[in-house]
């Protein structure tokens, strides 16, 4: 019996990228009525926020409407007073408030906010037949990741007492750069769920399924993610084009280095748990290799540069001119603009229109696709069909 999952990733209010997708492929739906469609559905972090709004039974395009702004109830970043960010000015210190994110996701879930993590199935119109659900957090103390689950596990592990409201927080909450302190629920203290690289949670959903008794050759997930930003590597021997388009190397120095671990936890991680879990599904690795439709559909808008026609130089993709590429390469995970949230959701349009590259579960050394599909459009075809069957 096939087991469809559904993994949504970290990445502040990028998280509108997958309020844009889902409107893509439930056009009209309920947020309930989406969650109804898999067995079990991951989040992390701004992905949280996603759920959350699904719980909630909105339309993906109502969820939209609140990350449509920065400073919509979604929105995680209240800054803190000037001096208590005054280190973050020189890049060494956190600028926004945990107590007021967790304000903000209290208003924006309503009446659902204090219902705890094993109560979520009592949603659904037929408890027994609810979507398993796990929110991704890390345990501040204990220096390990946890998942507030809304089931008991077949390994023993049992749902959460936590509020939905509580996991979210903790789920969100990045340390170093972005919040002054950690998340609190009871006596415990969290960090966001990316600490313990699970920003892409797909991973995780899988090994939740297994442990459940699914056959790997029967899982199905989807994927969603918040954007990811690709530079051409330093050693590329195609050299032409813009500078901006290459990996910078930086100088190396401590404040560099914290800035570095601090934004590593969205970069490698979610990429390779897509990988790691593609693998694990029993999906071929070869090149060209015949066979069934791969099992895993990861939709993301990749922000890359592409080869020119002639192979020559490289460019921005179609949909993009190369200042707008380059303003999205730089542009931070904390959307706290107009400008900045009408660029992402513009970026997002151009992916759905297939002017800009969906990102791929492995690269060539070109930058291109050699597992998974290099367009939206595909993606959704390619999901429709399992998700239909």
């Amino acid at each position: 019996m096939t087991c469809k999952i559904l993994a949504l990733d970290g990445g502040a209010n990028w998280s509108l990228l997958q309020c844009m997708a889902l409107d893509a492929l439930y056009p009209g739906m309920r947020g309930r009525q989406i969650l109804e469609r898999f067995n079990i559905v991951a989040a992390n972090s701004g992905g949280s926020l996603v759920l959350a709004d699904l719980l909630k039974d909105q339309t993906p395009t109502e969820m939209l409407a609140t990350f449509d702004h920065p400073n919509s109830p979604t929105s995680l970043f209240v800054k803190l007073p000037l001096l208590a960010r005054l280190p973050s000015l020189i890049g060494l210190g956190p600028k926004y408030s945990t107590t007021k994110k967790r304000e903000r996701i209290r208003a924006s879930l309503d009446a659902i906010h204090d219902r705890s993590m094993r109560d979520l199935a009592d949603l659904f119109p037929n408890p027994a037949k609810a979507p398993k659900i796990f929110i991704v957090g890390f345990d501040y103390d204990r220096l390990r990741a946890v998942f507030f689950r809304s089931f008991d596990t077949k390994a023993g592990k049992k749902a959460s007492a936590v509020s939905l409201v509580d996991a979210v927080n903790a789920s969100s909450t990045a340390p170093v750069a972005f919040f002054d302190k950690p998340a609190i629920s009871g006596a415990q203290r969290y960090w966001d769920g990316a600490i313990g690289g699970y920003n892409n949670p797909v991973l995780a959903a899988v090994v939740e399924a297994l442990i459940e008794g699914a056959v790997a050759t029967e899982i199905v997930a989807l994927s969603l993610g918040t954007g990811v930003t690709c530079h051409v590597p330093l050693d590329h021997p195609i050299k032409a084009g813009p500078r901006e388009f290459f990996v910078s190397r930086g100088r190396a120095c401590l404040p560099q280095d914290i800035r570095k671990l601090a934004g590593s936890i969205l970069d490698e991680p979610p990429d390779a748990a897509g990988y790691a879990a593609y693998v694990m599904m029993g999906n071929a690795v070869a090149q060209g290799t015949a066979g069934r439709p791969a099992t895993l559909v990861r939709l993301n808008p990749s922000i890359q540069p592409v080869l020119s026609g002639n192979n020559s130089s490289w460019t921005a993709p179609p949909g993009l001119s190369r200042d707008e590429l380059k303003t999205l390469m730089n542009l931070s995970a904390a959307l706290t603009t107009d400008e900045a949230v009408a660029m992402v959701k513009t970026l997002g349009q151009k992916w759905i229109g297939g002017l800009v590259p969906n990102e791929p579960l492995q690269r060539g050394e070109n930058l291109e696709c050699l597992i998974g599909d290099e367009t939206f459009n595909a993606g959704r075809d390619h999901w429709r069909a399992f998700d239909m069957a």
